[in-house]
């Protein structure tokens, strides 16, 4: 049984999921050391979300002034044909989870506060430094650095990101990410230039989530003004083949993009003329794979090293903050049972969730890409009228519901992790006695 009151924990990864790990197992007077092989601290990126379950996280973790400053709230998700412009469904963003709403920010900027928080906390960073290699025994985790140190921890959290390193060390049958079709490019502009521009000036006055989409299908935009920053987050994807065989390039084809996407909303080419530069990333996810940690329980993968996702429905960080939390609570309230039951508890609870979210993006993308004709399942498409206003006021909780459903909707943005946890361990006990 765990005796000590407090871990060891080595963090290899300094994402956003590594960072926010970091702050959270120290909050809670873990020791963690964190191991970056890249030579500083690199914040960069384009938009996220940030939805209500991880809302609650962070702002247990203290972060809530902070995040209100790089932050806004969006109030609905619409979805609008791209050639029109037209809302054809509208999903209000309610507080399903206590007061907890969806944020808007900036990859970057979480990152500086997270990375913030994890030094105020006492997060030891060790910069452009490789992990070769992890293994584990009964009682130890231990991580192999290029420098040729051994360093002994509690437990090691592997959150080096979807191209994982550790992956194939830490699960010997692991598969490799499933590259997907389509391509995202992504595109950051300052609220003053769209707002300069007559025909885009409509995308700056709106902080709604904005899906952009033909119903025939084609390519897709997901656009959102961040009003506290003064910048709009634009992704345009494609569904074409990409042979370029780099995952990310911080330097995307904007020309190609803007001929792809002709014939779009005026608002949309607009905001593309503006744009003088973008990203490009290659969309890919992991298949579902039945264990996140090691055969001892010591060695855990964390995050997109465990179940990267396709981002169309937004849920990707919230996932891994939602994975954090729990791991943190249990790791904080149940120490007494040991390291390996507790890894292996969180498995068990979370990865239910977390592929049931994945299933969602993937048939957003579908959706998105396909169409409203095709990429509808049989029998909805003949029940969603043209447009439809969605409350999820006095809605029922229910994950099996259909993803377009309300019912599913305050499944995803209204569940209770902890809540979760707790009723598992209450049932495994029970059973056990």
């Amino acid at each position: 049984m765990q005796e000590k009151s407090s871990l060891n924990i080595a963090i290899v990864g300094a994402g956003l999921g590594g960072l926010v790990a970091a702050l959270s197992l120290a909050r809670n007077g873990h020791h963690v050391q964190l191991f970056e092989r890249r030579p500083t601290f690199e914040p960069k990126g384009g938009g996220i979300m940030i939805r209500p379950v991880a809302t609650y996280f962070l702002r247990q973790w203290g972060l809530k002034a902070d995040m209100e400053d790089i932050s806004d709230v969006s109030q609905a998700t619409l979805y609008r044909d791209g050639g029109t412009g037209k809302v054809f469904v509208r999903r209000k963003n309610e507080m399903v989870f206590d007061d907890n709403l969806d944020w808007g920010c900036f990859r970057e900027d979480a990152q500086k506060v997270f990375h913030k928080h994890a030094l105020q906390h006492g997060v030891k960073f060790r910069f452009g430094v490789s992990v070769t290699d992890v293994s584990e025994d009964d009682t130890t985790a231990k991580v192999h650095l290029s420098t040729g140190e051994v360093i002994e921890a509690d437990l090691l959290l592997a959150a080096d990101g979807f191209l994982s390193r550790l992956r194939p060390k830490i699960l010997s049958d692991a598969p490799a990410p499933a590259p997907g079709y389509s391509t995202i490019y992504q595109i950051r502009l300052s609220e003053d230039e769209v707002l300069a521009n007559p025909d885009a000036r409509e995308l700056a006055n709106n902080t709604d989530l904005s899906v952009w989409m033909k119903r025939a299908g084609g390519g897709y935009a997901v656009i959102r003004c961040n009003k506290t920053v003064h910048r709009l987050s634009g992704a345009f994807g494609i569904p074409e083949r990409d042979d370029d065989p780099r995952m990310w390039d911080e330097n995307g084809d904007i020309e190609y993009v803007r001929n792809y996407f002709k014939g779009y909303s005026k608002a949309l080419t607009s905001f593309l003329q503006i744009a003088k530069r973008c990203d490009r990333w290659r969309l890919a996810e992991m298949p579902n794979l039945p264990q996140w940690i090691s055969p001892k329980g010591r060695l855990v993968l964390l995050g997109d090293s465990a179940h990267a996702m396709l981002p169309d429905a937004a849920q990707g960080f919230s996932t891994i903050v939602e994975d954090v939390g729990v791991l943190s609570h249990l790791l904080s309230k149940h120490l007494h049972r040991g390291v390996p039951s507790l890894t292996r508890i969180w498995q068990e609870v979370r990865q239910p969730r977390v592929n049931k979210i994945k299933d969602w993006a993937k048939s957003n993308h579908v959706l998105y890409t396909k169409g409203t004709d095709d990429g509808l399942k049989s029998g909805e498409k003949t029940k969603t009228p043209p447009t439809q206003d969605i409350s999820l006021d006095k809605v029922v909780p229910d994950m099996n519901a259909s993803y377009r459903s309300p019912a599913f909707f305050k499944w995803a943005f209204g569940f209770d992790p902890i809540e979760d946890v707790e009723r598992y361990i209450e049932k495994r006990d029970m059973a056990r006695l």
